[in-house]
């Protein structure tokens, strides 16, 4: 999946996302010393995880509209 136009498409819409990690851990200054370290999945999870709103106070309305936009993903 494509988060950069998933993000868009979301964005458009008016859904509130967030990208929380778009750089890895172990390539963040806090962990330098794990930097040269592979982490083949955490480095795949931050090319692609983008947050949704998903919380029980989501109204009918609000959740068609997010399924709406997330469809043609």
């Amino acid at each position: 999946m494509n988060h950069q136009l998933l993000s868009k498409r979301i964005g458009e819409a008016g859904i509130g996302y967030g990208i929380y990690y778009p750089v890895p851990l172990h390539k963040q200054k806090a962990f330098k010393g794990y930097s040269k370290q592979k982490f083949p999945n955490s480095e795949a999870v931050a090319k692609e995880v983008v947050s949704i709103p998903i919380h029980p106070s989501l109204s009918s309305k609000e959740l068609d509209t997010i399924v709406r936009a997330l469809k043609i993903f």
